[in-house]
């Protein structure tokens, strides 16, 4: 993760993809609203992306129990 680009990185099957986080982003656990910076602290996500010409943006990330 880099917060300063607001930016989310994540390893999965042996690839990494990066994800870019906008405001519009919506960072949820169980219901309750995280930011980017509470992400590091868990290991499964389950993200909702919008591939565009400048990366693939994040709409919504879910952290999974």
């Amino acid at each position: 993760m880099d917060a300063s680009k607001h930016l989310l990185i994540v390893k999965g099957g042996g690839t990494t993809f990066d994800f870019l986080v906008t405001p519009r982003t919506k960072i949820r656990k169980a219901g309750e609203r995280l930011s980017l910076g509470d992400l590091s602290a868990h290991k499964n996500v389950k993200i909702h992306f919008v591939p565009e010409r400048r990366g693939d943006v994040a709409e919504s990330i879910e952290v999974l129990n």
